[in-house]
């Protein structure tokens, strides 16, 4: 009977080691693709945003927490300098953020319109960043979390 759960025990132990493997090479693999598109788009930032792999000018505003995480709610700044639909606070319809989806936010030191430096990359060292999972998506926000706070 010992044997038998041990047995067991090292076969799940096992699985568990290679679906972990797995799960690195995948996040590797994909950190690379989007840290190579990150940077190729410090030549022209917009293009980020109008292939909707990025947002930029969101103003957060705290909506409360769940399960000591804290939500944010991104929309537009007022001041942004882009902007999408009837009354400018939309974002764009073709925007490819979904719940559960990892993103980095970066602090714009000098208010809406500052991604356009290298300093504001997500890549950069001494950029400030913050990283967060969507929670919710609507017309004209994305809801995230924060861990920790």
């Amino acid at each position: 009977r010992s044997r038998k759960r041990t047995a067991t025990y090292s076969a799940l132990a096992a699985y568990h080691n290679e679906w972990l493997h797995m799960l690195e090479e995948e996040y590797r693999a994909e950190e690379s693709e989007v840290i190579g598109r990150i940077d190729s788009s410090s030549d022209d930032p917009l293009t980020s945003e109008l292939t909707g792999h990025a947002l930029f000018d969101m103003l957060p505003s705290r909506r409360g927490l769940i399960h000591s995480e804290e939500i944010y709610r991104l929309s537009k700044a007022r001041d942004a300098s882009t902007s999408y639909g009837r009354n400018g606070g939309e974002l764009p319809s073709d925007h490819r953020f979904g719940p559960n989806d990892a993103v980095t936010m970066t602090l714009q030191p000098r208010g809406s319109g500052d991604f356009f430096g290298p300093a504001t990359l997500p890549t950069n060292k001494d950029a400030v960043t913050v990283e967060a999972r969507v929670l919710n998506v609507g017309p004209a926000y994305l809801e995230v979390t924060v861990p920790g706070g």
